[in-house]
Order: C-alpha cells, then structure tokens, then sequence
C-alpha cells in the first residue's frame, strides 16, 4: 500500500559505496519521504567486478530503481546523486519526464581530464589508482575514517565515466525539470565549473545553483552536508507545492 506522497532515489558515487547516501536519504525519511538507494552494478565489492559493467548498465539500473519508486508513492519521485550518481540524476532527467525534480552533488560532466588523452591512446586498458582518497574527498576527519572507495579501477570504467558525461552533456538542453545543482567551491574531484555549465545549459524554468564554502567533494559526508539537506528539502517542498 501506498502510505506517502512523494520519494526520493539517492544514487553513490564512482568506485564508492551506497553508504555514502545514507546521512541525505535518512534526513529524508526523518522528514516523510519515501526513500530508495541505489547501489551500482560493480560497486561495494571489488574492483575486478566493476571492470565487467559499462555506464549502460549503471544508467539500466537507476531508471529500474526509479521505476520500482514511483510503485511506492502516491504522487512522485526526486532523484539526488553525488558525483557519478549526480550525474546519472541528470540522466534520469533527461530520459524520464516525469520526474518531479532532481538534485545533483557535485555532479562531473567533464572529467578525468589529467589523463583523458592518455586513455585515447592507447587500445589496452590498464588499473588506475584512484584519486578519491578519504583526505582528497573529505575535509571532515570524522567522516575520513569511515569513508570507503575502491583505491584502484580500470581505465575502461574511466571512459565510461566520460562517455555518459558526454551523453549527458550533448542533452543537458532536454531537462526542464526543476534541478538543484549543490557545489562546493573548493571541490579538490571536480571543478565547480561543472556545477556552472550544468546551471547554464538545462532548460528548467525553476533552477538553483547552491555553492558551499567549506567541504570538497563528498559532500553527504562534509561539513556542510546539515544546510545542504535543508536546502535539498525546502527545494522538494517547494516544487510540491506547485
């Protein structure tokens, strides 16, 4: 039976864990939302395991798990995603029309730009150490102990980080709905430039661009993650109520 009116889908990040999420969607259903979180085809196991999916297969499963959502709900679904998971959100915009709104979290549509080149030239593939570390990705040390991400992955997954960013990015003129881009300015993954581009090149009529001052790149996890989820929720509940 269907009990609430609206959810939310939370999508983790590239080589992280669905645990990462869990401090955003928690503060959803404290605050009565539905809540689904996705875990990515490869992800919360191993490296090797990750090697054998392609971005199809993380888009696949995050419009699978929106649809299982909306059998949840009443009257609809938002979907927030940090980093890769923001931007998948944007994907699902994109190729879902009836999703309420979306929420990206320091969402890349260009990256791996240091080796970019690199990974064009040569037709063999090869294990990258990831640059994600808990000290790269956090600048709250209570979280950095805690923090997981694979400290290695293929450089075929790498081009398919960039092959669904430049999907999204040759499409960003197709979202018209309502959209939350959440940045921070000292992001040390990925630039807040994306964040500008994201807010420039998607329709939407009712669009925010939020920067955040304090956190780098995880930031659920941060320490500016309480105005971020308050933010987040006065953007649902303002959408709602139109």
């Amino acid at each position: 039976m269907k009990t609430l009116d609206y959810g939310i889908v939370t999508i983790h990040g590239f080589t992280g864990y669905p645990e990462e999420m869990e401090p955003l969607g928690k503060f959803m259903e404290e605050n009565g939302l539905y809540w689904k979180n996705v875990l990515l085809p490869g992800h919360a196991k191993n490296p090797e395991e990750l090697r054998e999916y392609r971005w199809s297969d993380w888009a696949n499963k995050v419009m699978e798990e929106i649809e299982e959502a909306k059998q949840n709900v009443e009257k609809g679904i938002f979907v927030a995603g940090l980093s890769l998971g923001g931007l998948l959100t944007l994907y699902s915009l994109i190729h879902d029309k009836t999703i309420l709104g979306g929420i990206t979290l320091a969402a890349p549509i260009r990256v791996f730009k240091w080796y970019h080149d690199v990974l064009s030239m040569f037709p063999i593939g090869f294990w990258v150490k990831n640059q994600g570390d808990p000290e790269t990705s956090l600048n709250d040390p209570q979280f950095r102990d805690i923090h997981r991400a694979y400290e290695y992955f293929h450089s075929d997954n790498a081009k398919d980080v960039n092959n669904l960013a430049k999907h999204v990015r040759k499409r960003l003129q197709k979202i018209e709905a309502p959209i939350l881009i959440v940045h921070s300015k000292y992001d040390k993954l990925v630039e807040v430039s994306n964040a500008y581009e994201i807010f420039e090149k998607t329709r939407s009529k009712h669009k925010y661009l939020f920067l955040v001052n304090r956190s780098s790149h995880v930031l659920t996890r941060d320490y500016d993650r309480e105005i971020i989820f308050s933010t987040a929720l006065n953007f649902i509940n303002e959408v709602n109520k139109r």
